[in-house]
């Protein structure tokens, strides 16, 4: 039997292959477990490793990592032609750290005659779930209103999303975190404060605008690096409401090109605004830029007056 494990989330994918090879030592131990990295063997190593039988046991595990995405393309095209040929007594894993194109043929006669599990990053709803089920797992009591400042802060890297609940964790113990613990203990990503920045001049709120923006300045990040980024979410909410005057949010989404987190926030953003707005809201921005690099104003003053012209206007 052949499986193919894939997606661009690498923490889900992996906690499920670790668990297929706990499940598969705890029954047959090490000695038929084989790991190969496909981009560094070639096609006779790799393949000596699935054709070989078991050793008192009835079944061999051989996981191959990266042989879609970075096996060569002579190696690939050997493993097609012998996918008939490997033995019944071996379970072969192919796990794919990246995703395959659409029109690899080994990736689509694979999902033809195996097991295919797509790890696609999580979106905000599965977001917040996921969080309270690891949170629960690692044993954390953890209210809503941290678990959404968490998804908000960390986006969906679970990798970083993982080492902030066991952070959480070791400052609370047995006591609830709640959302004063993931201001304290978790630094936001500049995107998470650039959404929360565009919400609230969405909805004119200037006061939680400027915290906002002060908490990007507090990153670290550089004014002209953060006025890119206001540009950049700005130029995503006027494609998602382009798209949605004719598709759906999902066809929206897809056809923006947009990570799915971002698509979904974007889409709920341009709401907010008219095209008109829009419009009148990156020619501002594209002013003040051109007077910060012209040496007319200091950048941190023109983001602050950028933000409340937005907001009052």
């Amino acid at each position: 039997m052949i499986y193919l494990l894939y997606g661009e989330d690498t923490f889900r994918s992996l906690e499920k292959l670790k668990a297929v090879k706990a499940k598969y030592r705890q029954a047959s131990g090490d000695t038929n477990l084989v790991v190969i990295d496909a981009a560094e063997m070639t096609f006779d190593e790799i393949w000596q490793k699935i054709s070989a039988l078991p050793f008192l046991s009835s079944k061999r595990l051989v996981i191959v990592k990266d042989l879609i995405t970075a096996g060569s393309a002579l190696v690939q095209e050997k493993i097609l032609k012998n996918l008939s040929s490997v033995p019944a007594t071996t379970v072969v894993i192919l796990f794919e750290q990246d995703l395959p194109k659409s029109d690899n043929k080994l990736y689509k006669k694979i999902c033809q005659i195996g097991k295919c599990q797509k790890f696609a990053l999580l979106k905000e709803w599965q977001l917040k779930d996921w969080l309270k089920t690891k949170a629960q797992e690692l044993g954390l009591k953890i209210n809503l209103v941290a678990i959404e400042k968490l998804a908000l802060f960390v986006g969906n890297d679970l990798w970083r999303a993982n080492q902030e609940l066991l952070k959480l964790k070791n400052f609370k113990g047995n006591q609830q975190a709640d959302g004063q613990d993931v201001e304290l203990l978790v630094k936001p990503k500049v995107e998470s404060d650039i959404f929360v920045l565009t919400d609230s001049i969405g909805q004119k709120n200037f006061p939680q605008a400027i915290i906002a923006l002060h908490n990007l300045f507090a990153t670290g990040q550089n004014e002209s690096y953060i006025l890119t980024m206001i540009a950049w979410q700005f130029k995503n909410v006027l494609i998602l409401k382009d798209l949605l005057a004719k598709f759906d949010e999902k066809a929206a989404a897809v056809r923006s090109g947009l990570h799915s987190f971002v698509a979904h926030k974007a889409a709920r953003q341009a709401s907010f605004f008219d095209f008109a707005k829009l419009r009148q809201i990156y020619q501002q921005i594209l002013d003040y830029d051109l007077q910060i690099k012209t040496g007319k104003i200091e950048p941190k003053a023109a983001l602050e007056l950028l933000v409340a012209n937005l907001c009052i206007n």
